[in-house]
C-alpha cells in the first residue's frame, strides 16, 4: 500500500502540480485526514502555516514538510 500524502496549499495550480508529481512517483494523495505525511504551505492566505502546524500537532502526530513561499513573495 502506498503512503498517503495530504498537500495543503492555497494555490490550486501548485497543489495540483505537487499532487500529480507525487502520484507519478507512486504515492497516493488524499484530501482527508489522517495522511501518513503532510505537505504544508507556510504562506497560506487567511492562516499562517506555522500556526496551522501548531494546531495540527496539538491533536495529531503526523510528519510535516513545510513548503516555502514562491521566490519573490
Amino acid at each position: 500500500m502506498s503512503k498517503q500524502i495530504l498537500v495543503v496549499d492555497d494555490d490550486t495550480l501548485m497543489r495540483c502540480s505537487l499532487s500529480l508529481s507525487l502520484e507519478q512517483a507512486g504515492y497516493q494523495t488524499v484530501q482527508q485526514n489522517p495522511p501518513d505525511l503532510l505537505l504544508l504551505d507556510i504562506g497560506l492566505s487567511g492562516m499562517d502555516g506555522l500556526e496551522a502546524l501548531k494546531k495540527l500537532h496539538q491533536t495529531h502526530n503526523i510528519p510535516v514538510i513545510l513548503l516555502p513561499p514562491p521566490a519573490g513573495n
